[in-house]
C-alpha cells in the first residue's frame, strides 16, 4: 500500500433484533417507508445482536477477508452502539489480533433520533462492559448527541457531516491499515452521492450484516481556507476558532483486491 493512502475495512454489524423484519422486507423491496415503520415497530433501546447476529460476527471472522484483516490491521474503530462493538469483538478477537488499538468513535453511530436502536448506553457502562476500548472520545452522562434530534430522524446533511469527519479523522490517524465497524445507514450516505467523497464501482452497493468491504482511502485535493464561500453549509466544512472555514478534504474511495497488497 502507498503511502498516501491507507486501507480501511468497513464492516457493517450482525443482525441486530430492531431489523429482523425490516430487513427481510427490505430484500423483498418493499418501499423506504414501510422498511422505517418496520424499524419503529421493532425498535428497542440500543439493539443488541440476535443469535444469528452472533454467528454471523463468528463466521466473518474465519472467512478469508476476516483473517486477512486479523493479520494485518493496526486499529479497530466501532460505533458506541452495542451491535457494532459486538460484532468487533466477535469478528476481531483478541485471540486473532493481538493486540491493535481499540477506539469507539461517537461519529460512527447509526442515523440518530426517532428510533431508540440508535441510542447509546452512558459511557460509563460501556466501559464497565467492553473494557479493553478507549471510550474517550465519548462524552459522560446523557446521550446528548441523539436527543438533540429527539422524534424526528437526524437530517441527511447531518448524518453525511458525521461521515465525512469520520473519514477525516481516520486520515489524521497514524495507522494505514485500519478496521471500522460501523452501520448501513451511515456507509449510504458516506458512499452515494456525498459531494466531498468520490467513490469507485461497487464501494456504494448495500452493505449486508457483518460484510467486510475493504477499500482504499486517498486524498483528493485539499482546498486553501477561505475558497468558494458557498461550501460553507454543506457537510464535511466545518469553522475554526477564528471563525473562518476549515480546509475541505475531498477523499477517493476505491474497492482494494487484498491479493495486490
Amino acid at each position: 500500500m502507498e503511502r498516501n493512502a491507507k486501507l480501511i475495512h468497513l464492516v457493517r454489524h450482525g443482525q441486530a433484533l430492531h431489523n429482523v423484519r425490516a430487513e427481510a422486507k427490505k430484500d423483498d423491496g418493499c418501499s423506504h417507508e414501510d422498511f422505517l415503520e418496520t424499524m419503529k415497530e421493532d425498535d428497542v433501546f440500543d439493539a443488541p445482536l440476535t443469535n444469528l447476529g452472533i454467528r454471523q460476527a463468528s463466521d466473518a471472522a474465519i472467512t478469508a477477508a476476516g483473517r486477512r484483516c486479523a493479520g494485518h490491521i493496526e486499529l479497530v474503530v466501532a460505533s458506541p452502539l452495542s451491535r457494532a462493538l459486538d460484532t468487533a469483538e466477535l469478528l476481531f478477537a483478541p485471540p486473532l489480533i493481538s493486540p491493535p488499538r481499540r477506539i469507539c468513535y461517537e461519529g460512527l453511530r447509526e442515523i440518530m433520533g426517532w428510533l431508540q436502536s440508535s441510542q447509546r448506553q452512558t459511557r460509563m457502562e460501556l466501559e464497565r462492559v467492553y473494557q479493553s476500548w478507549d471510550f474517550s472520545d465519548l462524552q459522560p452522562g446523557k446521550d446528548i448527541a441523539w436527543e438533540r434530534w429527539g422524534a424526528q430522524l437526524e437530517p441527511v446533511p447531518e448524518t453525511q457531516k458525521r461521515a465525512h469527519d469520520a473519514l477525516r479523522w481516520l486520515w489524521a490517524r497514524p495507522e494505514h491499515e485500519i478496521a471500522v465497524v460501523g452501520h448501513g445507514g451511515l456507509f449510504r450516505f458516506l458512499t452515494n452521492g456525498h459531494p466531498y467523497v468520490t467513490c469507485g464501482q461497487g464501494v456504494g452497493a448495500r452493505f449486508g450484516n457483518c460484510e467486510i468491504r475493504t477499500c482504499r482511502l486517498s486524498l483528493l485535493d485539499l482546498p486553501a481556507a477561505g475558497n468558494d464561500q458557498s461550501n460553507s453549509s454543506l457537510p464535511g466544512c466545518t469553522n475554526n476558532n477564528e471563525g473562518n472555514k476549515a480546509p475541505l478534504h475531498r477523499f477517493l474511495l476505491e474497492l482494494f483486491d487484498v491479493h495486490e497488497g
